[in-house]
């Protein structure tokens, strides 16, 4: 076929879709590229909304540093700002208290063989194939470490406890490399660090989608695609969410009948409530991105981030957004239990002048053993059976979660596509 009657159609105008859209035609100009999204906006779940106390994002508050997304932004004209200097990272709820080593020495003590063991035997800590994190992290680097820190860092991450999360799709890519590499002279890198657009995530969107329209690229807002109305003469790519691909192709024959085990992967509710209070009450809280809570401390939130310390931003007012795993019916009862956390935390009784709850059903994937086990045994042959049909698929549940990650994922999905072309 001629590279410049290609057409590809993307499902999803979310960020997935909208970076993949991007690297796609930086890799061919030529092709012809519509994206269809059901919402009347793109960002999907990254919406940001500009309240009279402040910033609200709905999900994504940030995006890890990287050249890729320095270079994206730039191209787009979107100003980004980095996450203030000297905070840290996160504080542990440990017995009631705050702490950013939630360890006892002793424990601390015992945990230092266990990491010479990991700079001198690596591969013995690799995860085993249906391995939980919580077996993982007991084996490799004791009880007391998995249950206090090992647990709440996750959860702020993938919204799951360690005994529910799989072991091989969580840290397999730190094994990747061959030990020798260990030991070679490696290029100094630059400290990991957040960054995110001045507006608002969603805001990095809007400029992507402008961009993409300069590039003679076509949205389709408001209204579903089907894969029946999929022409012989066009690719289609699914860009989305888990729980949206499994309804994106619950009817498409080859799905139902030969992978329903894709249309049964568990996906997780998650809900972020984000409340604003006077500037001074900052005071109150620590100095750090957030807190976070292990399981065994057995609070009702997976943590919560202190927006208004992580990004310098000029608020005249002060922000928290509380993330857990309950979907709440109503703003009221989430708010209700956060005050009550927040004298626990932080023994402060000051009632919001605002809040804004965004709640999902099915959001993240639960990159847990049902996950995994259909990465290893059925993906494989699934993605070549769709690819046979023209369609392809691009989302956090296989294998790559989180932003950063992602826009890699773009650009390798872009780049590969283009080597096979010639």
């Amino acid at each position: 076929m001629d590279h410049r009657e290609e057409k590809i159609r993307i499902i999803g105008a979310g960020f997935s879709g909208l970076t993949l859209a991007y690297y796609l035609k930086k890799a061919n100009p030529s092709l012809s590229i519509t994206i269809h999204d059901e919402a009347e906006n793109v960002g999907g779940l990254l919406q940001s909304i500009q309240t009279p106390y402040g910033l609200v994002e709905t999900a994504a508050n940030a995006i890890l540093d990287s050249d890729e997304i320095r270079a994206l932004a730039m191209d787009v004209q979107v100003e980004m700002i980095e996450a203030s200097k000297g905070i840290k990272k996160a504080y542990f709820l440990n017995r009631g208290r705050l702490r950013t080593w939630p360890l006892k020495l002793s424990e601390t003590f015992l945990l230092l063989p266990k990491a010479l063991r990991f700079l001198f035997n690596r591969n013995s800590f690799a995860p085993q194939d249906f391995e939980s994190v919580e077996e993982w992290g007991s084996r490799n680097l004791g009880v007391p470490f998995t249950q206090k820190l090992l647990d709440a860092a996750l959860a702020g991450i993938y919204a799951s406890r360690v005994q529910d999360l799989s072991a091989r799709l969580i840290f397999s890519r730190f094994f990747r490399v061959h030990p020798k590499s260990l030991f070679k002279k490696r290029k100094k890198k630059k400290k990991l660090r957040s960054i995110a657009p001045v507006l608002g995530m969603q805001h990095l969107c809007l400029r992507l989608r402008d961009y993409l329209q300069t590039q003679k690229v076509d949205f389709i807002l408001g209204k579903k695609f089907e894969l029946d109305q999929k022409s012989e003469t066009e690719k289609v790519i699914y860009c989305g969410s888990l729980g949206g691909a499994q309804k994106f192709f619950k009817d498409f024959d080859l799905v139902k009948e030969t992978y329903k085990d894709f249309l049964t992967l568990p996906s997780l509710p998650v809900s972020k409530t984000t409340l604003f209070f006077n500037l001074e009450s900052s005071k109150k809280t620590p100095h750090a991105f957030g807190v976070l809570f292990p399981r065994i401390e057995k609070r009702p939130f997976l943590g919560v981030l202190l927006d208004t310390k992580i990004f310098k931003r000029k608020d005249k007012f002060y922000s928290e957004s509380w993330i857990s795993n309950e979907d709440f019916a109503d703003l009221k009862s989430a708010q209700s239990m956060i005050l009550n956390e927040r004298q626990y935390l932080f023994n402060s009784k000051e009632e919001p002048l605002l809040g804004h709850l965004k709640s999902w059903q099915k959001v993240l994937p639960l990159y847990g053993d049902a996950l995994n086990r259909f990465l290893l045994d059925r993906w494989p042959q699934m993605r070549r059976d769709l690819a046979k049909n023209e369609i392809y698929v691009h989302g956090n549940y296989l294998g790559h979660l989180g932003l950063s990650r992602l826009i890699l994922e773009s650009k390798n999905m872009a780049q590969s596509w283009q080597v096979q072309k010639k």
